[in-house]
């Protein structure tokens, strides 16, 4: 069987046509708080808090992207300490196809201790590990924070913490510290080397003299063997700071010492994401306004050497549409810009800055802000949790949004997948695609895959919490999970191989002076009745939408001297025309909901085992470009998985045809006709 797909972002596990739900870990007690990141293999771990009677422990499991498989025989048990409970603050990949998983915890009273667990590919402990991360001489009764941590590129970790507060909390810090720490387990050798204690922290830039509290850090690597953060820094009035710091511990010069103010808004901590621009620098997004006030939503970009490039910074949420503009997320384009994802009160929306700092007009962005959930419902949409990794890029300069909406049939908060492309345009529907099947889920986080897709790991409320993924794809190219090809192909052996059609059609002088009909180049000749593996199968990959097929011939029916007409080659389909919407001529994937339209001026056949039906085949191709189907649905059906058709084509060779071996290149079109 061969294939054409119009593919964009589907489930691939364990295939496209039926994808279901991998089980990550399922017991009889809670699952829950996982976090997930791809690995240096091409594959992906997961770790997650598990309920061990009367405490959580901490469990990883490594997953292949290919079809949802466990890498290692069983998941690792990374804690066990008795009374205390753990659950896993951050997880990010090492560069031997392991994983680093931190967790902060509560040791006792106001004692909070951070450690960092490093494993192998093989889900082994690795030796020197785990450690524990906290800054020498600090007083016992004193919480550390975890920020942040961002692989260094040589197989160890940056980790940003802060100080104080009695508890867990990012904004309650006074303090903020960075530290490397190499994959032994030890500080890097060229780190700070002039420092104190352990791990030799670098502690952030104070504002006010040095009196400021700190709090609420992220950081970056810069592309440049730089960190760059961003946090808040207060002395009574705030002031939104950020620093660089070098692969060897020392910050930046001025302005980045002082440090760098980024919004002069006295606006308190109320959201803010940053990336890397590709060229040094960083692009900011956040909220603005005074403290305790909805603003609006701005983009700045940063140089390398600390100026502002966007001016005071461009607002990005556009029309007035709401007044609750709150926890930007930001997904770099590859080209210097990012699109910019928010909430509302009840809604998701999205803007694309270029790299000039300007709004994008072009395509679908012209409208912005551009509605990425269901503005015409009732449901509650926003982040399905804090994690940064809400907002991700495709790696083609669109974006992976991942939401929940409280879906009013379900009482419960159910996770939603939505995929902007370039130009602006939605290819998940209105609302996004609910990221399980068949199940309820929630909480999700998700990794990039460095390419066009994304694995999740969520959530799903059964007898107790487990945990489940999917992996998700936009490369219409991809082998992982179907063997999709690209959107329009040629019938050529240089660009598409199909069992029994080379690319030329080979006969002898006919026998008797009787014409002969020919199946897919069935040799011989007269071996007149195609096998399923003689038909072409086009289906739709996508989630939402219609599509249209389109057959196009080269030319002539050429062996460069004589010619076979065209009118003598006919395509056959599967498609039932005596049937209103076509339904018994396509194949549909579980979950469809609506009917495909289908006008099908051609040649049907529903017999999809072999189409040999020629009683039907009363029209020929002639020259120009035929629609094989012009099918339109609505953008608001959903559906999972495939939706396809089958054809295949007939060739009738005249009785004073001249023997020879002829050439014809049929090129095969998929379009998008979603209404």
């Amino acid at each position: 069987m061969a294939h054409i797909a119009l593919a964009t972002v589907s489930k691939q596990w364990p295939s496209t046509g039926s994808p279901s739900d991998v089980a990550v870990a399922i017991t009889a007690n809670a699952e829950t708080n996982q976090v997930i990141t791809e690995t240096s293999d091409d594959k992906f771990v997961i770790a997650w808090a598990q309920d061990t009677t009367g405490q959580t422990d901490l469990y990883a499991q490594k997953f292949s992207y290919a079809a949802g498989v466990a890498a290692w025989e069983s998941a690792t048990q990374i804690t066990n300490t008795g009374s205390i409970s753990e659950t896993p603050a951050a997880i990010l990949s090492n560069n031997n196809g392991g994983a680093y998983i931190i967790w902060n915890y509560l040791v006792s009273g106001s004692h909070c201790d951070i450690e960092v667990e490093q494993l192998d590919s093989n889900g082994a402990e690795v030796s020197g590990f785990p450690v524990n991360v906290t800054t020498d001489s600090v007083s016992s009764s004193i919480c550390e924070t975890f920020m942040q941590a961002l692989p260094d590129g040589s197989g160890g970790l940056y980790i940003a913490w802060g100080l104080g507060g009695g508890s867990i909390d990012t904004a309650a810090t006074t303090d903020l510290y960075i530290t490397r720490i190499d994959n032994t387990g030890g500080v890097e050798a060229t780190w700070n080397t002039g420092g104190a204690g352990t791990f030799k922290p670098v502690a952030f830039p104070k504002t006010g003299g040095g009196t400021s509290s700190d709090n609420s850090a992220q950081i970056v690597a810069d592309g440049s063997n730089n960190v760059v953060a961003i946090y808040e820094s207060t002395t009574g009035a705030y002031y939104f700071a950020t620093t660089k710091f070098s692969s060897a511990g020392a910050i930046a010069a001025a302005p980045w010492s002082t440090p760098l103010e980024v919004d002069a808004n006295s606006n308190g901590s109320l959201g803010r994401h940053l990336v890397a621009d590709g060229s040094g620098g960083v692009i900011i997004s956040y909220q603005t306004g005074a403290n305790g006030v909805w603003g609006t939503i701005e983009a700045q970009r940063i140089n390398a050497a600390g100026s502002l490039q966007w001016g005071t910074g461009l607002s990005v949420n556009g029309a007035d549409i709401d007044t609750a503009y709150n926890s930007p997320r930001i997904a770099a384009d590859g080209s210097g810009g990012a699109i910019v994802v928010w909430q509302v009160t009840s809604d998701m929306y999205a803007s694309h800055v270029t790299s000039a700092g300007a709004l994008d007009s072009s395509g679908s962005w012209s409208a912005s802000p551009i509605a990425l959930s269901d503005i015409t419902d009732s449901n509650a949409d926003s982040f399905s949790t804090s994690d940064l990794n809400n907002v991700l890029p495709d790696g083609n300069a669109g974006a992976y949004i991942l939401f929940k909406s409280f879906e009013t049939a379900e009482s419960d908060n159910l996770d939603h997948l939505q995929h902007i492309d370039s130009t602006g345009d939605l290819e998940l529907g209105a609302d996004g695609l609910v990221v399980s099947s068949a199940k309820t889920p929630t909480s999700g986080i998700m990794t990039s895959d460095s390419s066009s897709g994304i694995a999740i790991a969520y959530q799903v409320a059964e007898a107790d919490a487990n945990v489940y993924t999917q992996y998700f794809s936009s490369d219409p190219c991809s082998s992982i999970g179907s063997s999709n090809l690209c959107g329009s192909q040629t019938i050529s052996s240089s660009t598409l191989t199909f069992q029994d059609i080379p690319d030329t059609f080979n006969f002898g002088t006919i026998v008797a002076g009787s014409a002969q009909d020919l199946y897919n180049n069935t040799t011989p000749p007269d071996a007149s009745k195609p096998g399923a593996n003689d038909l072409l199968q086009i289906y739709d990959d996508r989630n939402s939408g219609g599509f249209t097929v389109t057959v196009d011939p080269d030319g002539t029916f050429t062996d460069g001297t004589n010619t076979i007409p065209l009118t003598n080659l006919y395509i056959v389909t599967s498609l039932d025309e005596a049937d209103a919407g076509n339904i018994s001529g396509i194949t549909y994937g579980s979950g469809f909901t609506g009917n495909q339209t289908v006008s099908a001026p051609l040649y049907v056949d529903t017999d999809t085992a072999n189409m040999e039906d020629t009683a039907t085949y009363t029209t020929d191709f002639s020259a120009a470009p035929i629609v094989i189907m012009n099918g339109t649905i609505g953008s608001a059906f959903g559906r999972v998985g495939t939706m396809a058709l089958f054809t295949s084509f007939h060739l009738h060779n005249d009785a004073v045809q001249q023997a020879g071996s002829y050439a014809l290149t049929l090129t095969y079109t998929l379009s998008d006709s979603t209404t």
